[in-house]
């Protein structure tokens, strides 16, 4: 077992701690799929690292080796095994706690793949902008064991959110836009997952509406759509 405890992990090391909680997680896992999955998780992990160090690198002023330097210094803290173990957490919320249908139901293996790409794409893609995420995508499916398989990334997630939307009641004349069913799912997956979120954005592109809309469809056995009764109400606290 890899050990974390009070030291910085490189990526080779990383890979491997990826691989072994995979490992520990299910036996039922192939070992293709662990491998597989293990690629997606460590390569998303670092291109984060990629796109916050071409970020910075674009921010500083100067363009010589020091801001070069100072880049990939700081773009190597954007993410921690705080993340990989948020990966695991909502891969296991997916499969046992927040049933999204058949995708993520049976005895198939493939529920276990479609489990953690839908958890690598609220750790990782969903934090980016279009042109980032855009980039995401082709690096992510340009990998080998990426090549031939059944469901990517961008499919799975789009189906996790168009489902959820699907049984969501949404108040009349309101536009469902792209961000608002990404914010309304987002809210309740962490919500319910017990995962902290930040929604950033400017006036009007419907974080506080997200918000209302997960509160008033989230009411236990209360809910007015049935996809919702099998969770807990959503009591909502606000600090100004």
């Amino acid at each position: 077992l890899v050990s974390c405890r009070g030291i910085s992990l490189n990526s080779e090391q990383e890979k491997e701690f990826i691989h072994r909680r995979i490992i520990m997680m299910d036996e039922q896992i192939p070992d293709v799929m662990a491998r597989g999955m293990t690629e997606v998780i460590a390569f998303s992990h670092e291109l984060i690292r990629t796109l916050a160090k071409e970020h910075i690198r674009k921010s500083l002023e100067q363009h010589s080796s020091e801001a070069e330097n100072e880049a990939k210094i700081r773009s190597r803290s954007v993410v921690s095994l705080r993340d990989i173990q948020r990966v695991f957490s909502l891969f296991n919320f997916f499969l046992c706690d927040f049933s999204l249908g058949s995708q993520l139901t049976g005895e198939s293996p493939d529920k276990f793949r479609r489990a953690m790409l839908i958890s690598v794409g609220i750790v990782y893609y969903l934090r980016l902008d279009a042109v980032a995420r855009r980039k995401f995508l082709q690096k992510l499916n340009s990998l080998p064991s990426e090549q031939f398989q059944d469901c990517c990334l961008e499919e799975v997630l789009e189906s996790a959110i168009d489902t959820l939307t699907e049984h969501t009641e949404i108040p009349a004349g309101i536009a469902l836009t792209r961000g608002l069913k990404e914010n309304v799912f987002m809210t309740l997956v962490c919500t319910l997952s017990r995962t902290p979120l930040m929604i950033i954005g400017p006036p009007g592109c419907s974080k506080t509406l997200a918000v209302s809309i997960v509160t008033d469809n989230a009411n236990g056995e209360e809910s007015p759509s049935l996809f919702y009764r099998k969770f807990a109400r959503v009591q909502p606290f606000h600090y100004q």
